[in-house]
Formats: C-alpha cells, structure tokens, sequence
C-alpha cells in the first residue's frame, strides 16, 4: 500500500509523462473495451441479467475456500516485488501475473469463454526495470448502449523494509496485499456466470508500492483512449484480522483486537462528490440486497477521507481523472507501513506455525478469509447492480417551506419508481424514500435549521436502482412542535407484542402521534397511530413485530407541520423459522429461510389465496399488485408467517 497520500496527487502528472508505450496486448479485449463487439457473442442465453439470479449466486457462489487456495499460491512467489522479474514459473512478479492470467482463462473456460484476458505494458524506470506488466480480465457487456466500464482493481507487488527488496529477500504481502488479489480473482469467477449490461473489468496491478505506477498507467490509457470509466472498487489490505499499533488515521485503535466484520470506505472528495456517492450506493446495495440474507454480515464505515492519512492506494489514479473511485480496507490494520507491525516487512508471511515442533505450515491465520468472501459479496452485489441499472434522471429539488421539498423529475424516459437520499451530518443516507411521481412533494425529517443534502435516482421495474445523480444542498426551515416528549421507550412484552409508550407535558401540541417502525434505523413505515387527548401517557401495541432488531420512532402531527422523536431499538426473538423482510412492506418482500425448494401460498386473513410459489432463502417476491393488509404466509402447510403490505 502506498505511502504519501498528498505526494501521489502532486507528482501524478509527471508520472503519466514517463510511462510510454502503453499497450493492451490482446487486440479483442481493446475492442470490448472501446464497445466495438458483439455482445451476443459473449452474452450466451444460459447466462442469467436477472437480479435476483444475480443476488443469489453473489450470495451462494463466493467461496471462502477458493480465496483462501488463491491467497496461499501468490504466498509462494516469495517475494512479488515490481522489480522481481525472474525467468521463473515459481518465483517473482512475472510468475505471478502469468498464474493470475491462467487463473483467468480458467475462469473464462468454465463459463462459454466470456472473460476476455490480457496484459497490459508500459514502460517506465523503477525497482530497476524498465518494462512492465500487467493482467485483466475484460466482462463483455449485454448492450452497447453504455459504453462506460465498472473496474474491480487490486495490487499484487509486494515489498518488505525496501521498496525494491532484492530477488533473495523475503516479501510475500500476504495482508498487503494477496488479500485484495485473491478477492478479485474470486470476483471474476462468479460474477463470470451471469450477464450485465455494462462491462466489467478486474485488474492485477504492479508497481503500486513504489507509486501507484501500474493503476496510473492503466487509468492514463483508458482517458486517452475515450474509454469512459462508470466507477472504480480498489481492495487493499482486506482481510487483516489483527490490529498492531500504530497505523495510519482513521483506524483501529486497540492493539491486537480482532475484527472480521467491519470494513472502511473510502472516497475522494468533499460533501457532494460523485466518489462519496459512489460509496453510499455500494453501503445502501449491500444493504438492500445482501444484509440480511447473510449469517454474519459486514458493517461498512463510509470514511471522510480519501485514504488513512498520509497514505495512498490504486483508486486515487482513477479519481484523479474524473472517475467515482472507493477503496475497501479493513478495520484492522496490521502497521503504519513505516517498520511498525507487519505491513511492509518480510513478517507480512500471513500467520505462523504453532506447532511444537514446526512443520512450516501456517496454522494461525492473520487473515480472515470468511472476511474476505463477506468483502468479495460487497463488491460484486455494487458493481453488479450498477452494471445492470436504469439511467440516473435528472431533477430539480426545492424547498417549498416546512422542509416539504417538491422533486420534479425532468429525465423523459419513466421509470415505475424513483429514490431520493437525504443526508444531514454525515456522508452516509440518513433516510432513503421512494416515490412515484415525476412530481411529487416528500417531507423531511430534518430539526430546525439544518443543512441537508439530497440526490434521487430512478428504480426500474426489477426494483434495481440507479446510481445517485447530483447532490443538491437546502437548508432547512421548519418549525418544530415543540411537543414536550419526557418519555419514549419499547418494550418486548413476548414474542407478539412490543408495547411502545410516550409520555409528553403538554397535551395541545399535537393532533395525532403515529408510530413509524424499521428494521434499520433509515426506512420507516407507519405502522399505527394514537390520538392526541388530554392524557400525558400513551401507548401503542406492535403485535407483529420484526424478528430481530427493530427501531422504532413517532411523527408527531399537528394539522400540516409534524416532528419526530427520538429513535430507540429493540431486539425480538425469531418464532418461526423463516422470516419476512420488510414488514410493512410495499413492492416486494424477501425471504430469509432454511427452507428449499417447497411450496408457498400467500392468504388474507380470510384464507383466500392469493399467490403461490416456491420458496428459497433470499427470494424475492413482488407484492405491488396486492392490496393494502394484513397476510399469512404458509411453506408447506407449516405456520402461518404475518406480514403487512401497505
């Protein structure tokens, strides 16, 4: 991982002025590259665009143990340094990327030969060689009517205490970075099974230790050949479990913690960057999507910068000419790269032998690979659905007065649902609504006079939405109740019941308080209301609650104006073994189960059927023509499941 965050944006130019020569070497993937192919030749019928197909095998098909046999073969390399260009099949950074490519081309086979691979070259004098290159593979597209490319990228060079570390002097970069490495080849393997309509590449790049040399090259060559780049994932040092202080800010802080789950973000940018928005989309697909059809899921971490202080990585070239650009790291860090920990030394060797009597075999990991496939899930669930999305419209947002804002969408093309995100103090969504109307009029939950911060994006039929158009800033001016809420508490009375109470002192401030629920904290759905009397305590009865984690808060409404309280969270025990997601719902739900490939029938509360299929965990099932209620899901003449549409 690069060092000298600020020196890269300053000598960059310079940098591109050195590079010559270069070259893709396969003429076929320049052609997929430039959109002159035909995509049915690489776009077979067998291939599934369908997003939940897409979803699913993200979900299934990442295997923790293809990562981990990927990561333990670039460990074998010894010493992968930019430099290291040995005439060996074994050893060195040439090996390396010929292993890489034959990987690829394995890939492309086992899928009707989808993946075009090549090298890319350039010529540029550092590590004591002056010719250079590296590997990708090219994802053809299913239209041409977007040419832009979504990039996956890693670095596979290693280094130890010297940047250019001798061919006999160990430096493996297991942490930093056959992690990233071995997630991007994971990446081409499954997400080769399905069709997208844009093209998606996944680049090995050298030269990253000494300067972002391989990713500047790589991004100087597509700018100067009009290609146009959509957005940009960079992974590097993504699957450390261990904390060794210090490290670079903003990171972990606890020496020898552990963390497997929490990944940072990071983007270029001020408050209303494309690349920040980039990164939001990536949290906001994930969570949509995948969350909560995982076991364990990944908490990601939207961060300020665009990298930890004084540091670096290989998204920064393609941020640097224009393109959206993040970059996944892990929470835990092993060292500042400056001698400190592992990272950047020959001890970077992936674990150690415990054995009483060693036999040379690491059996202590310090990488996570069940970390690295949660990762890889992150990356591809992004990528994948801005590859497959509708055009970002264009719209106008004003504050019409009380923070009712009037959203008019001025893009010709209709799509059956569009989205606006709303930020307020941080660079993550605070709420995320959806609305119909290429006009319409949303109130936002915003106090007093606070700036906040909105985009929208279209959602097409598959409820696959596109990615967030220009950010608009408006100040808020409502005026708030000034409802005197002294209490607000839920509490699990059992299984069924979550009793929600308030308490206020002032009894004329409101007309109606009703009670909003999410299962996560962003998206709330009324689900109830209690009129305002003269009483100071109220209470309200959620007797279908979430299984989970559920948030709960009140609007609190006084003729047209209304507030909001406070949020608080409660945590239900699941009852039956399937659940349904969202609940309310209003277009669709997913299920979450263990249950395959047995009938479904939806009812009302009458017993009347209303639909019927079968179930497997994480599908999803479209609800939009039903009516407004109450329902009773059945897998197999089992227990009923309630849920709600509204």
């Amino acid at each position: 991982m690069k060092k000298n965050s600020l020196l890269c944006f300053i000598i960059m130019p310079f940098f591109a002025l050195a590079q010559t020569n270069l070259t893709v070497t396969n003429s076929n993937a320049l052609n997929v590259l430039k959109g002159i192919y035909d995509p049915n030749v690489y776009n077979p019928v067998s291939a599934s665009k369908l997003p939940g197909d897409i979803i699913q095998g993200i979900k299934d098909d990442m295997n923790q143990d293809s990562i981990k046999k990927y990561w333990s073969k670039l460990g074998s390399f010894y010493n992968r340094s930019s430099g290291n260009q040995l005439a060996s099949s074994t050893q060195g950074i040439t090996a390396t990327f010929n292993w890489v490519s034959s990987k690829f081309k394995e890939f492309s086979s086992a899928n009707s030969d989808r993946l075009v691979v090549s090298d890319f070259t350039f010529d540029q004098t550092f590590c004591s060689a002056a010719h250079h290159k590296e590997t990708f593979a090219v994802l053809p597209g299913n239209s041409l009517s977007d040419n832009s490319v979504l990039l996956f990228v890693a670095h596979a060079d290693s280094r130890n205490s010297s940047s250019c570390p001798i061919a006999s002097s160990s430096a493996k970069g297991m942490e930093d970075n056959a992690t990233g490495v071995s997630l991007v080849m994971e990446l081409a393997r499954v997400m080769s099974q399905f069709s997208y309509n844009q093209t998606i590449v996944f680049l090995v790049t050298t030269g990253e230790e000494q300067g972002l040399y391989g990713s500047t090259a790589f991004a100087t060559y597509l700018h100067n050949n009009n290609i146009p780049v959509k957005a940009v994932i960079n992974n590097d040092i993504v699957g450390s479990l261990y904390c060794i202080l210090p490290t670079n800010p903003v990171g972990c802080s606890v020496n020898n913690s552990t963390d497997s789950t929490t990944v940072r973000l990071f983007s270029g940018g001020g408050i209303n960057s494309s690349s920040k928005a980039w990164a939001r989309y990536i949290k906001l697909e994930y969570h949509e999507n995948l969350q909560y059809l995982l076991a364990v899921p990944s908490t990601i971490n939207i961060m300020t910068n665009i990298d930890r202080d004084a540091r670096s990585g290989d998204h920064v070239p393609f941020y640097n000419l224009g393109a959206m650009a993040a970059r996944l790291c892990s929470f835990n860090e092993p060292g500042d790269g400056y001698g400190a920990g592992r990272e950047h030394l020959s001890a970077d060797s992936g674990g150690v032998d415990t054995n009483i009597i060693p036999d040379g075999i690491i059996d202590s990991f310090f990488v996570s690979f069940t970390f690295l496939k949660r990762n890889a899930q992150v990356n591809a669930n992004a990528v994948a659905m801005a590859a497959i999305a509708p055009m970002t419209p264009t719209y106008t947002i004003t504050n019409i007065g009380n923070n009712n804002l009037r959203v008019v969408v001025n893009t010709q093309t209709g799509y059956p649902a569009y989205r606006l995100g709303v930020r307020t103090t941080s660079y993550d969504f605070d709420s995320v609504y959806t609305f119909t109307r290429l006009t319409d009029t949303l109130h936002m939950p915003v106090s007093g006079n606070l700036n906040y911060y909105v985009s929208a994006a279209s959602r097409n039929t598959s409820q696959v939405e596109s990615l967030f158009g220009n950010e608009i800033t408006l100040s808020g001016t409502t005026t708030a109740l000034a409802v005197d809420l002294t209490q607000f508490s839920a509490n699990l009375v059992n299984a069924n019941d979550v009793l929600v109470q308030w308490r206020v002192a002032n009894t004329s401030l409101a007309d109606k308080y009703v009670v909003e629920r999410s299962d996560d904290a962003m998206h709330f759905s009324a689900i109830g209301y209690v009129v305002a009397t003269s009483t100071y305590l109220y209470s309200f009865h959620d007797v279908y609650p979430l299984t989970g984690n559920s948030y709960y808060r009140l609007r609190m409404v006084k003729t047209d104006h209304y507030d909001f309280s406070p949020t608080v969270r409660i945590g239900t025990l699941a009852t039956n073994q399937t659940q349904v997601i969202p609940s309310p719902a209003h277009d669709y739900i997913m299920l979450k189960t263990k249950v395959s490939n047995k009938p479904a029938v939806v009812t009302d509360m009458q017993g009347r059927s209303v639909m019927n299929f079968i179930v497997n965990n994480g599908l999803r099932v479209d609800i939009a023509n039903i009516p407004p209620g109450l329902y009773l899901l059945r897998i197999n003449n089992g227990e009923a499941i309630k849920f709600m549409k509204n």
